[in-house]
This record gives C-alpha cells, structure tokens and sequence, in this order.
C-alpha cells in the first residue's frame, strides 16, 4: 500500500518520518556511512512498480535497512539524488572517522523482494497461503515461509530480527572462519521492496513494509535490561534462570511465539516471566503505539494498560501478591 512519509537529509543522516498533529514522528533513521547508498533504479527494475513512476524511483541501501522510494516529480527525484550523493561524497573524505565506518563491515542488507512478484518460498518453493504465510528474511530480502526462516541475526544495531535458513547457516560458516557475523553474503540483490509502493496489499503477508519490524517496540525492548532474547533455541528459560538467576523473585522479559499472537493490529507479544514459590509464572504483555508513546498492557481477561514496565510490574506485585526483586540481566 502507498505510504506517504517526510523526508530529512541532513549532512550526516536521512530521516523519514511521518506527520503527528504538529509533531513529527520519527520512523527510521540511516548514518550516511560507508554502507549507504543511493542509485535510481533503471527502467528494467522501474517498470515493476508501474511506468507511471519511470525517471523518479530510486533504491535506498543501508546496513539498518533497504528500501525503494519515488518522489512526486522526476525533477523532485533528480534533486534528490543529486544531494544525497554530495553529502555521501562529503562523508566519503571522512572514511578515517569511526563515524563513517560501520559495525558491520561495511555490509548492506537486502532489499525486500516485493509481495506481487512472487507466490511461493524462495527457498523451499512452496506456495504461500493463508497458513503458509510470507515473511522477508532481514539479511538478504528474500521472500520465505515461515519454516524456512525460523533462524535469527542480528542486525546493524545488535537487534535479533528474522533470517532466512541461508542467511543464517552462511553467517555460522563466517563465524566458525573468524569473520563478523554481519558479513553474510547477500542472496538478492536485483529485487527490491517498496516502502512507498502502489501495490495492494497481500492478505497472504505477514510483513507490511515499516510496520512489520516493530522497529519502536524493539527499540524500547532493547532498552530494558532485563529483556533477553535467547538467541541459542538449546537453551530454555529455565536454563537461564538457574544459571544467572537469584532464586525466587527473578524476573524477565522473553520473547512470545510470534506464530501463535496476531501482530497484525499492531500489538508486540512479549512474555513477562517470574520464579516464584510454586514455580515460574507467565504473564502475557503487549507493547502498542498509542499517542506517540509506547504502552505495555497486562493481556489478561481485564487487560489494563501502563506507561512503563515499572508500573506493571508495581501492580502485579500488589495483584498477585508477587515479588519482584531480581531483575535477571541480559
């Protein structure tokens, strides 16, 4: 679906973001570094989003994220691009800096292969349906199935996000050769996703463009310390617990089956877990947008929503006469 959004470049960073009352909000941002890049995509590539957009579609390439934008103009585009490349030029002389080099090697990720050109796994080529859903791997872009991407890597900023089996078995093999475990090698690289497309949307995707990587829910998961997302499946919450875990009253946050809560109304599962008397106990919590700040809501037959984790947690405390004492660190 088309999805309007207003465009920041500054001498050092592009922004978008989209209007809130008199306010912006912000939705990305991408470090004009040695990984970033900008180039039109030639009329071969354009015509896959309609002739109507020839002359003023261009490819944004980063190690965050890569997508396909258009202006309203061609001469809007043109102008565009023309500053984007004097700023990356000018951050160019700066390749000394820490600034302009990456995390990640220098290393681009993907850009999303659109819903509309293609119906089936690109791994195991079965067909997408109304089970069998469509995910884009982070790393490379590609169009996969659930089964086919179950694995995670982490991304520029160190978030775990969704890689297809490829990706993930090609990044082990870097690791066990001593190399960074960014520097997988890109699958695609000729197909590309649009952030501002036309095209209608898929009820068989499970991925809608920006929204579908939570990117604020992730943002403010990754802030709580005791949020850990257990990237080894050979270890289980309960393995965490007894090796960095203080007995009863330790407490974290985990990631929820994603598969089994719908993320489609916008709500984050995450699962608040604690070790009490009788045993672990769960709570399920969904952060949310509301206002421009992030909520988190006790999901329960009478769900009641805070503004932060300290004031649920105060609450089931009190509710559940639980205590709360040992936060377990990620």
């Amino acid at each position: 679906k088309a999805k309007l959004y207003h465009c920041f470049l500054f001498n050092d960073i592009f922004v978008y973001a989209s209007s809130h009352g008199a306010k912006y909000k912000l939705h990305n941002s991408f470090p004009l570094n040695a990984a970033f890049s900008v180039s039109p995509l030639d009329a071969e590539k354009a015509v896959n989003y309609g002739e109507e957009k020839a002359g003023r579609i261009f490819s944004i390439v980063s190690e965050k994220k890569s997508f396909v934008v258009y202006a309203d103009t061609v001469e809007e585009a043109m102008a565009w691009l023309k500053d984007f490349l004097v700023c990356i030029e000018t951050q160019s002389l700066k390749f000394h800096t820490a600034r302009f080099q990456t995390h990640s090697n220098s290393i681009s990720v993907g850009i999303w292969v659109p819903d509309s050109h293609q119906r089936a796994c690109s791994l195991c080529s079965q067909k997408f349906s109304f089970s069998k859903r469509r995910h884009h791997c982070r790393s490379c872009g590609a169009l996969v199935c659930n089964k086919c991407s179950a694995h995670k890597l982490p991304n520029a900023e160190s978030v775990m996000q969704r890689a297809c089996k490829t990706c993930y078995f090609g990044a082990n093999r870097l690791r066990s050769a001593g190399m960074h475990v960014g520097d997988n090698n890109q699958q695609i690289d000729d197909d590309d996703d649009n952030v501002f497309s036309d095209d209608d949307d898929d009820i068989f995707s499970d991925d809608d463009d920006d929204e579908d990587d939570f990117e604020n829910e992730n943002a403010v998961l990754h802030s709580i310390p005791y949020f850990v997302d257990i990237g080894d499946e050979s270890l289980t919450t309960q393995d965490i617990f007894e090796q960095f875990g203080h007995g009863v009253g330790s407490y974290m946050l985990v990631p929820a089956d994603m598969e089994r809560t719908n993320t489609k109304n916008g709500y984050y599962p995450v699962t608040l877990m604690v070790s009490t008397a009788n045993g672990f106990q769960s709570f399920n919590i969904l952060l949310f947008e509301k206002k421009a700040a992030m909520m988190f809501r006790l999901n329960r037959l009478i769900s009641k929503d805070f503004t932060d984790m300290h004031s649920l947690l105060a609450y089931i405390e009190k509710q559940e006469n639980i205590q709360f004492w040992y936060a377990v660190p990620r």
